[in-house]
Parts: structure tokens; sequence; C-alpha cells
């Protein structure tokens, strides 16, 4: 599966808030991983899964979040979250052609919740004239590029020989 997400400033925006937030929230996998709960160890619920309240969320990294469950969208894992309820700052930024709004939106499998490098990410954004961030997944595999923006040829309109 291939996602392309616009380097737009909703884009900046969200990484601006992963990366200014002191607490993070945990993917499904990190909420299993000890090394992120308070003691290193996990303490479960009464129902089995690992207690929320024993994550120690500064120890999550920065990340964006690849989101898959209606449309495929990037989020901020920063905690607090980014406000909801505010039009003209969206908390989320969705895949080109994966909004529900948009026809063929829909992406059959599973919903998923992965964590996406952010140190990786704010290096690639220092390149010029890229305007497109795709993530490419497999089953067991997670690839990030930056796409540059097509450059006009100085041939444009003109035949070449």
């Amino acid at each position: 599966m291939i996602f392309d997400f616009p380097i737009n400033e909703t884009f900046k925006r969200l990484v601006r808030h992963a990366r200014e937030s002191q607490e993070h929230e945990p993917t499904f996998a990190q909420a299993y991983d000890p090394s992120f709960h308070k003691g290193g160890k996990i303490r479960n619920t009464r129902h089995g899964y690992p207690d929320p309240k024993n994550v120690d969320m500064r120890k999550i990294p920065p990340a964006l979040w690849i989101v898959k469950d209606h449309g495929v969208y990037l989020m901020s894992n920063g905690h607090p979250r980014m406000a909801i309820d505010d039009p003209q700052n969206p908390h989320v930024l969705y895949a080109k052609g994966r909004n529900p709004s948009d026809p063929d939106w829909y992406v059959p499998g599973d919903d998923f919740v992965e964590a996406l490098d952010l140190d990786w990410i704010e290096q690639q954004m220092d390149a010029e004239d890229i305007d497109t961030f795709r993530v490419e997944m497999t089953e067991t595999k997670v690839r990030m590029i930056v796409l540059r923006s097509a450059a006009p040829s100085p041939h444009d309109g003109v035949p070449t020989p």
C-alpha cells in the first residue's frame, strides 16, 4: 500500500505538535514494551491489557502516527492531543484519495496505527522542493520517502530534436 500526504501547513503543524509535546501517546505495540512503563514493568488491567496509567508517556518518542481506520491519515502522538473541533487547524492530515469524503477512499484490511520516526521526517523537511511525504507499507515493513515537486523542464511545450 502506498499513501501520499501533502507537505503543507497541516503536516508541519502535526510535526511541531509532536516535537514540542513533553509527553507522547503510545501505539498498541509500545504499550506492550516494558521500557516505556514505570519501573520497566508492565502492569495489566483486570482485563489483561497493559494499564495505560503505568505507561511513562515522557519515555515515548515523538512521532507522527499513520492511522488506518475511517480513512488513512497522519496525526501527532503528542499529549495532550490537538483540539479536534477547530476546522481552521485540523488535527489529522488525510492521505491523498483516502479521506472518507473522497470517492473510492476505502482501504480494505485491519485497522492499524504505526509510529513514524519524527527525527527522519524533520531531517527530510529541510530539503528544497519537497511537496509529498509518501509511506509505503507491506505486512512487515514501513518505508518513508519524500518526493520533490516536478520542476518544469526548460523544454516544456517545445519539442526536443
